[in-house]
């Protein structure tokens, strides 16, 4: 037998609290739709059965997406589980309209998500979830007044990599629900999910594991009045296979059995007692309770699930070609936030086909349905608008004047506010801006080789620059020389344009200064015909780090919610370091309404990108080197992992314009 019962007086003031969440997904990216019924037999039904045999109250997660499709597969599941969760036999636990990822889509859309959610779920099953569940696990502080204002009390999201983050944390916070802080101080109650628990499950499940050793690892938590999560992930992976991997555990006959007699056994266990999530949630006995917490951190903006492989660049720059099929979503948005009659089933439409499983390991029958859906969509809301009727910017009256001079290797452009440096022998990397109105010194531009002693830090550091990485071959960039041509448009505007050959094929740079509002666009195009994969990076940003002030700098942008603001201190990290050979970023920056800005107390610099044209992801690098500091930021148009697959650059436009401003 499982386990072993103790003396009932002392089970009874230190029983662990276990709960189990398990979530549903009938849009999985690997399972075909003709399989869908086979899913709901052999995953959704045994779940149900698990419950209600043994009288365990599970929690049980779903998108509306997922609980629509199984209304019209098979009815009969969906009645069992309305009837289960009214009687409080299994509590539903919500997430919303489509399991998209929260920290890469606009806030208009996650606002529209989670109300479409709670409206399917009241007509599906005649509950309103307290609970929502992380879509996959990811996580911005932008969400916490979001899901407040949807009406949920509590989320459930990971312990395991907010708590890497944050080394000072006591570990028994873990055991209790805790509070997350939004960007302005808003709260949400959190319970903790667990990777390694709801890992070692499925490892139990598939027969890897002894289900005794298993029990050991959950009665090494008690030992006072704690909680603790046994499961918190996928379904459909017992007694079933998604194929995703070339490689995943065989289909063991007998995996709902198994968890069958590992819940009974806990069940006989007086060390545990099973409770609701809601349960768990609502546990409130000892000082440890609600902690005011961030769960981010400059380093980690945005925690995700499971190991650092499973992270935010996976569904913005990696898949078949999320680049695209995101951009394609943020142009419809945008029109629907434009237009005064944008209907209910157009956001419902929008949000399922921002879902996440479109971006991993979707099959080429679903992506190739996906792609035909995705453009007639965005044909029917986007095209009706006329460019050209679009009113154009008239002409000014009184042009700032400006001139253009050549010293050495330097293409210097000056007018009344700004001063630019172009290295022509660099591909027109950028060796100094000075924003004359924001401050006497250059705020971006280039470190040149030696100016940090750190023998590792010996390197040119550009600005203005692409560089693509592909696993086992020499980097390739664009700062070869150029001679470029030089541009003024009726509008004042000064432009530079020139086309650098590269192994792949060519790309064209353009440089766009507009002297009234003191900005500089860039903008790369690519002829690469030839499908390829990769990291594409781009429009790197190096401040120059006598021009700021190292105890003040801050990153801030928009992670699917308000604006949120990152102090950088004495720990560095890089967002694009790869985790692998095979994960080429370890995360990005959603950069959900266009911008980041990254400076000090008195002065910042802000890109901006039109997710739009290019939804190409941030990146930050910081790095503290003895007095001095090395910050950069950058576009990230393309990394590889498990998911990607090669894909064409062939007439690829990212384009980001930079600025800056004094701030206070």
């Amino acid at each position: 037998m499982i386990g072993a019962p103790r003396d009932p007086a002392e089970a009874a003031s230190t029983a662990l609290d276990v709960y189990a969440i398990f979530h549903l997904n009938l849009m999985f990216s690997s399972v075909e739709e003709h399989q869908r019924p086979q899913v709901i037999e052999r995953c959704y039904w045994p779940l149900l059965s698990l419950a209600t045999d043994l009288g365990i109250p599970l929690g049980i997660e779903a998108s509306g997406v997922t609980l629509e499709a199984i209304r019209r597969i098979d009815p009969r599941w969906l009645e069992r589980l309305r009837k289960l969760t009214q009687a409080g036999s299994c509590e539903f636990i919500g997430s919303g309209y489509a399991q998209l990822i929260g920290p890469l889509v606009p806030e208009s859309v996650n606002r529209w998500n989670l109300r479409l959610g709670r409206e399917r779920y009241e007509a599906l099953l005649g509950t309103a979830p307290k609970l929502a569940f992380v879509n996959e696990q990811a996580w911005s502080a932008g969400l916490v007044p979001i899901y407040r204002e949807a009406g949920f009390e509590g989320l459930v999201m990971e312990w395991n990599n907010a708590a890497r983050a944050h080394p000072q944390w006591p570990d028994d916070w873990r055991y209790h629900p805790q509070l997350a802080l939004g960007p302005r101080g808003e709260t949400v109650p959190i319970l903790w999910n667990d990777s390694i628990a709801f890992q070692r499950l499925q490892r139990m499940a598939h027969g890897e594991l002894d289900p005794d050793e298993l029990i050991d690892w959950l009665a090494s938590h008690g030992g006072q009045r704690r909680s603790v999560p046994l499961y918190g992930n996928d379904v459909e992976i017992f007694g079933f296979r998604p194929k995703r991997f070339a490689v995943e555990p065989t289909l063991e006959n007998g995996e709902w059995q198994r968890l069958r007699e590992l819940f009974e056994c806990i069940q006989s266990d007086d060390r545990f007692r099973w409770v609701t999530p809601g349960e768990a949630l609502s546990f409130a006995a000892t000082e440890h309770v609600d902690q005011s917490l961030r769960l981010e951190t400059p380093e980690q903006p945005c925690p995700v699930k499971k190991q650092p492989k499973y992270n935010l660049s996976r569904w913005a720059v990696t898949g078949r070609d999320d680049l695209e099929i995101n951009s394609s979503c943020f142009r419809i948005a945008q029109a629907l936030e434009r237009s005064p009659n944008a209907a209910e089933t157009d956001w419902q439409e929008l949000c399922e086909l921002w879902g996440s499983d479109y971006r991993t390991h979707i099959t080429e029958q679903r992506w190739q349905g996906y792609l035909d859906r995705l453009g007639r969509f965005r044909k029917r809301i986007c095209e009706p608008a006329n460019p050209s009727s679009m009113t154009q910017a008239p002409r000014p009256s009184n042009q700032p004047d400006s001139r253009w001079d050549r010293k050495g290797a330097l293409l210097r452009f000056e007018s009344d506010r700004l001063r630019v440096h172009f290295n022509i022998r660099r591909g027109l990397a950028i060796d100094a801006i000075w924003w004359k109105d924001v401050s006497s010194q250059p705020l971006v531009g280039t470190l040149r080789h030696g100016f940090f002693e750190d023998i590792s830090w010996a390197s040119d550091f550009y600005s203005g620059h692409a560089v693509y990485q592909s696993p086992g071959a020499h980097q390739i960039t664009d700062l070869s020389p150029i001679e470029p041509f030089l541009e003024k448009d009726e509008r004042g505007r000064a432009g530079l344009t020139g086309t650098l050959p590269t192994a792949l094929g060519p790309i064209e740079k353009h440089w766009l200064i507009d002297l009234e509002k003191a900005s500089i666009r860039l903008s790369h195009r690519f002829f690469w015909p030839r499908p390829c994969m990769g990291s594409l990076r781009l429009g790197h940003v190096t401040l120059l780090p006598g021009a700021f002030d190292r105890s003040e700098l801050f990153y801030s942008t928009c992670l699917g919610g308000g604006p949120e603001r990152f102090e950088l201190g004495k720990a560095g990290f890089d967002h694009g370091r790869a985790v692998s050979s095979l994960v080429s970023s370890g995360g990005v920056l959603g950069m959900t309404e266009g911008w980041m800005e990254l400076g000090d107390r008195e002065k910042s610099v802000r890109i901006e990108r039109d997710p739009a044209m290019s939804a190409c992801a941030g990146l930050i690098c910081f790095e503290p080197i003895g007095e001095s500091f090395f910050l950069r930021a950058s576009l990230s148009a393309r990394e590889f992992d498990d998911t990607a697959h090669p894909a064409s650059n062939d007439g690829l436009i990212c384009q980001l314009t930079l600025s800056a401003q004094r701030r206070c």
